[in-house]
């Protein structure tokens, strides 16, 4: 980084060098530096709370810990006699300089791409460049290819932990590859047997089925990610893979029975079936009970079953694989105050981000969410920041006394799907959920978007216009009876 404008602290008691600054606009928050201070012959005491910086026994600065970022923040003083003390030695007329601020707080670009990145579910930043450039987060406001190219670059922590792979074999290998020698071509042809494909190479697996409605089912998740081993899941889940729309679904079972699996099974057939992607063919492994089975008959399903140990023979083992990746991401980016023994309600955004980044295979125009479900649009259903997130919840004055207080904490854990702009939160004080629209956000990891002043006067003006093109019509004369 180069700075591009230097300047004095309004500290008058220190010496020029020790007020010296730089400006860099790239940085988004400022910093004073320890030994800059320490080489003028001052001396900082720092404890878990505080700081203090003394001067020839005089203190200079003093501040406090914030426990979000774990830096310490200093209030520089700004009364009149310390302002016109320290531009004695700054250039031009020795007067106090007159400044106007914006009455609106305001936000920057970075911040408002990294908070949409975690309403998304922090995914790999090459999947949501690749879902942004096919037109799937139309509905989202401010985010554009462009600005996540430009904001973006860096992964977040909840991305790495949730998508990090190993390092493929062979990258930087010290063997000697042998010399490549020249094959004969095969009889009755003039290429190498390297080069011929067979015909139906590149044809589906399922020969003899259409090459739409199909339908996979995945295995019970056995396991659930998270962060901690404290825990144990009391709920399991069957995941299901639709081969057309390329969407993954999950439904919840209260055990690993054949009634439950069976189940849940049929909640997933049914909205597979209302959408109109009636499933013909299902590749299943071998824990599937007669009951399914017999299930599967009736609704005229025909069915397959992947060899013993062999799980790449099913299609949908792939997608296992990615849904895991991404909530492990959403769980890795939660408060870490969590009660983790609620991770079920963080399925349905989960679900819903990760099918925003899939494109239908029916129509790759549109992500498999819509292929689903329709659009989704983002003002009409708002997302928060990773579920999981500390917030204070807006309570009702008929639902709390006169005296009480006019918010209560509680956990943001999802969207509400059915409701107009409002939000699914778990309430401490009474462990049930709630579905407000009036939230205070204390996330840990981003920061959360404010209004910016362009912003605010963008609406204004906007409301401005409408008013003018809209007047309200003129109230009715009212007229005496007699």
């Amino acid at each position: 980084m180069t700075s591009t404008h230097k300047g004095y602290l309004r500290l008058p008691h220190l010496s020029k060098e020790a007020r010296k600054t730089h400006l860099f606009p790239s940085m988004q928050a400022s910093l004073i530096s320890v030994g800059q201070l320490c080489d003028s012959g001052c001396i900082t005491t720092f404890d878990q709370d505080k700081v203090v910086v003394m001067f020839d026994n005089h203190v200079v600065l003093t501040g406090h810990r914030n426990y979000t970022t774990g830096m310490w923040q200093v209030q520089l003083p700004t009364n009149t006699a310390t302002s016109q003390a320290a531009t004695e030695d700054l250039p031009g007329p020795n007067i106090l300089q007159h400044a106007a601020h914006a009455a609106v707080a305001a936000e920057s670009m970075p911040d408002r791409i990294a908070f949409l990145h975690a309403c998304a579910g922090s995914p790999a930043i090459s999947s949501f460049c690749t879902a942004l450039d096919a037109g799937y987060y139309t509905t989202w406001p401010d985010l554009t290819l462009a600005r996540v190219r430009q904001h973006l670059k860096e992964p977040p922590t909840a991305t790495v932990q949730g998508h990090l792979d190993q390092q493929r074999r062979n990258l930087r290998s010290t063997k000697k590859k042998p010399k490549a020698t020249k094959a004969q071509a095969l009889p009755g042809t003039d290429k190498p047997p390297g080069e011929i494909q067979p015909e139906n190479s590149l044809q589906p697996h399922l020969c003899g089925m259409p090459a739409h409605q199909r339908t996979y089912l995945l295995r019970p998740a056995r396991t659930i990610p998270c962060r901690i081993d404290e825990w144990t899941p009391v709920l399991d889940g069957r995941l299901v893979y639709d081969y057309d729309s390329n969407a993954i679904l999950a439904e919840l079972m209260t055990s690993r029975t054949g009634p439950a699996l069976l189940a849940a099974y049929k909640c997933i057939h049914q909205a597979l079936t209302s959408r109109g992607l009636q499933p013909k063919l299902q590749q299943l492994d071998k824990e599937a009970s007669s009951t399914l089975k017999q299930y599967m008959l009736d609704e005229g399903v025909d069915f397959q079953f992947t060899p013993a140990g062999i799980h790449r023979r099913n299609a949908a083992e792939g997608a296992i694989r990615t849904f895991k990746n991404h909530f492990i991401a959403i769980l890795c980016s939660t408060d870490p105050e969590f009660p983790f023994q609620l991770w079920d309600c963080l399925l349905p955004q989960a679900l819903t981000t990760l099918d925003l980044l899939r494109g239908s295979r029916i129509n790759p125009k549109v992500s498999a969410y819509a292929q689903l479900n329709g659009a989704f649009d983002f003002n009409r259903t708002p997302m928060g920041p990773p579920p999981g997130t500390r917030v204070l919840v807006h309570e009702l004055p008929e639902a709390g006394g006169s005296w009480a207080p006019h918010a209560v904490p509680g956990w943001y854990i999802g969207p509400a799907f059915k409701h107009y702009q409002c939000y699914r939160v778990y309430i401490t004080e009474t462990a049930k959920e709630q579905i407000p629209n009036t939230l205070v956000w204390y996330p840990l990891h981003i920061a959360m978007p404010k209004t910016a002043t362009a912003n605010a006067a963008t609406a204004a003006s906007r409301d401005f216009i409408y008013a003018l093109q809209n007047p309200r019509p003129a109230a009715p004369s009212h007229r005496a009876i007699s």
